[in-house]
């Protein structure tokens, strides 16, 4: 008997579910709010149900044929990442930074980097579908003029929807699947920090765009003396990557301070999930409210009292 033909990943998770798992309350739930659907509300949901989105790495070809390679060659990143990002954890609930490896160190900077670039929330502003639709029709009348005209088939090819929207939908898988050299050798160069909440009553939450971007206003450079980029990966602890200074573990009590940090994680996202239902429905309107500002080589206006001396 023939085997049965192994079914594709069509769940794409951006922000992978063991960081999700560190967000869950005592039930192994998350408590989300999604600004694309208000009237929801706040919704309780096991970390599988959100922070995904359908084949959103998957490659069509004029065949039909899916490509979920992307998909799968992130899972060998997401498992080594899991494992150090654990150890990561441990260490500040001890009160201690890890001691990264160079592997170590490579390791958590494609992570970083790819839990930028990845989400929807971040590549939707980088490569809108309509911007995509325009540039694909003047390349079009550009190859008339230039070439030829177009065939009788080609017209009825490129008149479908399914065309343009299979075109679109690849154009934005190889702009995730693209990296960047030089952005990853700054992040190589930032000091690596571990910042871990001691007040029990508060919390980090996780967003759809999960890294925020920090600075002074007219600072915004990725290694500026003053920039923070915050990756929280767990409801009580954040790695930190700065522009200056020492690495360093820092014990957070001041509620201001994690606001402000949740702020610019909401901010940036258009879903945002946390271990309480309260603390998710007091940051209900800032998700969303500077999404057009995020971005890696430059961001908006956000800044935080440092903590980081």
């Amino acid at each position: 008997m023939a085997s049965r033909k192994q079914k594709l990943p069509t769940d794409h998770h951006f922000v992978p579910q063991f960081i999700l798992r560190n967000f869950m309350d005592g039930n192994g739930e998350l408590h989300a709010y999604d600004r694309r659907s208000p009237p929801r509300g706040v919704f309780s949901t096991p970390p599988a149900k959100v922070f995904f989105e359908k084949n959103l790495y998957t490659a069509i070809k004029e065949d039909g044929t899916r490509n979920v390679d992307l998909e799968t060659g992130f899972r060998p990143l997401e498992h080594a990442a899991s494992i150090l990002i654990r150890t990561i954890i441990d260490a500040a609930r001890q009160g201690v930074v890890h001691r990264l490896s160079l592997d170590d160190r490579n390791l958590l900077d494609a992570f970083l980097y790819f839990q930028w670039k990845r989400v929807p929330d971040s590549i939707n502003r980088v490569v809108s579908r309509s911007d995509l639709k325009a540039f694909g029709i003047a390349r079009l009348k550009e190859f008339e003029e230039t070439t030829r005209p177009l065939t009788e088939d080609e017209k009825e090819k490129f008149e479908d929807p399914a065309t343009w929207e299979r075109i679109m939908k690849n154009a934005r898988r190889d702009t995730i699947a693209r990296g960047s050299t030089a952005i990853m050798q700054v992040l190589s160069g930032l000091v690596f920090n571990v910042v871990h909440i001691r007040n029990p009553k508060k919390a980090f939450i996780v967003g759809s765009h999960p890294v925020s971007k920090l600075h002074p206003a007219g600072e915004a450079q990725l290694n500026g003396a003053r920039t923070e980029l915050w990756l929280p990966v767990a409801s009580d602890v954040a790695i930190a990557f700065t522009g200056s200074g020492k690495s360093q573990h820092v014990a957070l009590w001041d509620g201001d301070q994690i606001r402000k940090v949740n702020q610019a994680t909401a901010w940036g996202s258009s879903l945002i999930a946390s271990r309480s239902p309260l603390l998710t429905r007091s940051l209900i309107t800032h998700v969303g409210s500077r999404m057009h500002l995020v971005g890696l080589q430059s961001s908006g206006r956000g800044s935080i009292p440092s903590e980081f001396g």
